[in-house]
């Protein structure tokens, strides 16, 4: 086993040549064979000489349930994979006591060789039973780093099979975590997919609208407002913010039109400061909104923030004259 963790591939291909070597013995308390410690430590020519004996076994694991393959994709050693791969019996949906696979492990740690090598494997993979003790699954971390192409491999396999509507321990979705980290074209794949519950929130009370909105993003928000099941006034829990209070202060006007044209919308509907959307679009000298928002018989254009602020006083205090006017 030293050997194979050191990467000395003369002296495993000597030792692999005597009768009264066991390839497959095993460390007292980590359980690791020659296999593990060499995929782990990234020999790769040591591991191929292990794998061409036929009495090698690839799918044992370890103390904490790891194969040779899920360490390898783990400690990010393409080669070593590519190596394990060729083996029609290694296991590709091996999981460890965690529950991460190679697969998880590839696109959680953002190691794209991995990721391709496994996806273009041929293997089957059932990914929608596959997530960590976290809840974290293959398609959430690859929204999670935008990898695109990961991402729209996956989602080829079918929304049954990748757990495309499947929640972290934080509540967090893929598209939840592609928007939330400003993938917008990985969000956007995901929009496309069919069966995307576009209403899930996370801990917080995010949607993926109130994420879009929160972070600018208008391609996002506009594709998600154009979902006839699309939930379009949720705060978030802390702050109180709705998509239409996000949309007004960033001032995406295309998209707070929308939302002011939606009888869901509540326009008068504050945050935990009591500032509405009027008052943040004249706080931001958004004229546009402010002369939508004022247009409306509905709309309280006296309401006033726990400050005493209110849409007239903030926009005169900082001399925005066509708001004001």
């Amino acid at each position: 086993m030293y050997a194979a963790y050191s990467g000395r591939a003369a002296v495993v291909d000597s030792l692999l040549e005597r009768d009264d070597v066991d390839v497959n013995a095993r460390g007292t308390s980590d359980r690791m064979t020659a296999l593990m410690f060499a995929s782990t430590h990234g020999h790769a020519v040591v591991v191929r000489s292990l794998l061409a004996d036929p009495d090698v076994g690839v799918n044992v694991r370890d103390a904490k349930d790891d194969t040779a393959l899920t360490r390898a994709a783990a400690k990010n050693h393409p080669e070593v994979v590519a190596a394990m791969l060729g083996r029609n019996d290694a296991d590709v949906n091996a999981a460890n006591k965690d529950g991460s696979t190679a697969l998880i492990y590839a696109t959680c740690g953002n190691f794209k060789a991995i990721t391709r090598a496994i996806l273009n494997s041929g293997r089957r993979l059932d990914l929608g039973e596959q997530e960590t003790t976290n809840g974290l699954t293959a398609l959430m971390c690859a929204s999670a780093n935008g990898d695109l192409d990961a991402v729209e491999r996956i989602l080829a396999l079918g929304g049954d099979h990748v757990g495309l509507n499947l929640q972290d321990r934080g509540s967090e979705s893929a598209l939840l975590k592609a928007v939330g980290y400003g993938h917008r074209e990985v969000a956007m794949a995901l929009l496309r997919t069919d069966g995307i519950d576009v209403n899930l929130a996370n801990a917080k009370n995010s949607t993926p609208l109130g994420l879009a909105t929160s972070k600018g993003y208008s391609e996002v928000a506009l594709e998600l407002l154009a979902r006839p099941e699309i939930v379009a006034d949720v705060p978030q829990a802390t702050t109180g913010y709705t998509p239409l209070i996000f949309a007004a202060w960033n001032g995406l006007d295309e998209v707070a039109l929308k939302l002011l044209a939606r009888s869901d919308v509540d326009v008068n509907r504050v945050d935990k400061d009591g500032e509405s959307a009027l008052l943040n679009a004249a706080a931001k000298n958004r004229t546009v909104l402010v002369r939508a928002m004022v247009a409306r018989d509905d709309v309280d254009v006296n309401l006033a923030a726990n400050t005493g602020m209110t849409p007239l006083k903030i926009a005169s205090q900082y001399g925005f004259l066509e708001v004001v006017g």
